[in-house]
């Protein structure tokens, strides 16, 4: 009897001991899973060539321009839909729509001064944030 209780209580700490290490790796795989969505998760969400928040103020400016065309009957709110829709084509990343507010703001918006370091260093343009 005193045997089975010694094999019972072995094979238990063995059975515990390998559960043990089984929960240990799949905690590990866990934290290493990887996704078949682009960049692992980490990418914008995007509908053929836009974003989806530019897939929604394009939809919310169609609609607007079907009622603009129903009850005034002009055309302007559809030009300004669709040039918005060819800005805001994204291709690696950027867009027609972005590159325009990045030289909005480094010609217009933002403020630029130019400060002499040193006696034979070059003048440099400096960007206050």
């Amino acid at each position: 009897m005193m045997a089975m209780e010694v094999f019972l209580t072995e094979l238990e700490n063995a059975f515990l001991s390998g559960l043990r290490i089984f929960c240990q790796n799949i905690k590990t795989k866990a934290r290493n899973i990887m996704y078949i969505y682009p960049d692992n998760l980490k990418a914008k969400a995007a509908l053929w060539l836009w974003q989806l928040r530019d897939v929604a103020i394009f939809s919310s400016g169609l609609l607007i321009s079907v009622f603009a065309v129903a009850q005034l009957g002009t055309l302007i709110p559809f030009v300004i839909t669709a040039v918005y829709g060819f800005l805001s084509i994204r291709f690696s990343d950027t867009s027609i729509l972005d590159f325009i507010r990045y030289a909005v703001a480094f010609f217009i918006s933002k403020q630029q001064y130019y400060a002499k370091q040193g006696r034979h260093r070059r003048r440099h343009l400096y960007r206050r944030k």
